[in-house]
């Protein structure tokens, strides 16, 4: 009896891909995905970096982000340092496309009682530290408007895909942890003694949000007054997730549709410049007071 002839796989075939079939593969990977959501923070007058590698704060491991953007306030702390930034948002940025398998955000009412509970919910210390000063002085309720980090009416705390393959992790909730210690990582970076991700990103106060972009459909789950379930499509909202470096604590992320990411990069901006405009007169007699601490950890490069 003759051997069944097996049929030759894709893989096996000599004949390279036609350029079709590689734009498709490529479209499944979802790189086009990710530049054009790089094009429109650029569009929105944000810095991008593309591929920006980090070690993971867990294992230790070098990690590919896929987008790293920062916006700096142009103000500076002496004359001796024109056209130096000295606050500033960075964003660690994650890409995720699914048009098959929705995302759902399980979420509860927020019991978030003081606007000052948000600094306790940010990747790194420093820019936290300082913010917390700026409500120590008397002008916490500014942060009531900061939309960039409030958690709403409803926090998330827990996100899933519908239909995920069984024995793989979930790749909602793998993304979300990943922007996670990809920001941690990126704070602990740029508040070290000389550590900066490029030159613009030298600032005095930075603060890093982490960022998960969905193409796809986004849906939160929460249970309404009465008690029964509610299923609504969303465009964005907060998540939170264990913060890789603080022990007990929790990061918020933002989770973010495509459509919703123009309104969120006004507010990010909003929010820039209610810090520069409290912040910043207040920074320099800060400084002053804790010259020898704020010089060895942030401003080492600076001169007062």
């Amino acid at each position: 009896m003759a051997d069944k002839q097996t049929k030759a796989s894709p893989e096996d075939v000599d004949s390279p891909p036609t350029q079709e079939e590689v734009m498709r593969w490529v479209r499944e990977k979802g790189n086009p995905f990710e530049l054009a959501i790089g094009r429109e923070f650029r569009g929105n007058g944000w810095e991008t970096r593309h591929g920006y590698y980090y070690e993971d704060p867990i294992e230790k491991k070098p990690r590919e982000l896929d987008i790293l953007a920062w916006k700096m306030a142009r103000r500076t702390v002496s004359p001796d340092t024109v056209d130096t930034p000295a606050i500033g948002f960075t964003l660690a940025v994650q890409c995720k496309r699914s048009e098959t398998n929705p995302w759902i955000v399980f979420s509860s009412d927020s019991t978030e009682s003081h606007s000052l509970s948000v600094v306790n919910e940010l990747p790194g210390t420093m820019g936290p530290q300082l913010i917390r000063w700026l409500g120590q002085e008397g002008k916490g309720d500014r942060l009531q408007k900061f939309g960039s980090v409030h958690y709403g009416r409803r926090y998330g705390h827990g996100i899933t895909q519908y239909r995920r393959s069984k024995n793989v992790v979930d790749p909602a909730y793998n993304a979300l942890v990943s922007a996670a210690n990809a920001a941690s990582a990126v704070a602990a970076t740029q508040e070290s003694v000389g550590g900066q991700v490029g030159s613009t990103l030298d600032a005095i106060v930075r603060i890093v949000l982490p960022v998960v972009v969905f193409g796809g459909t986004l849906y939160e789950l929460y249970l309404a007054d009465a008690g029964h379930e509610v299923l609504h499509e969303v465009a964005w909202l907060k998540v939170m997730t264990p913060d890789p470096l603080r022990p007990g604590s929790v990061v918020r992320v933002t989770v973010i549709t495509p459509a919703a990411l123009p309104t969120f990069l006004q507010q990010v901006d909003s929010d820039l410049n209610t810090l520069e405009m409290e912040l910043f007169p207040s920074l320099k007699r800060l400084i002053d007071r804790d010259r020898e601490k704020i010089t060895r950890e942030i401003a080492w490069r600076y001169r007062f």
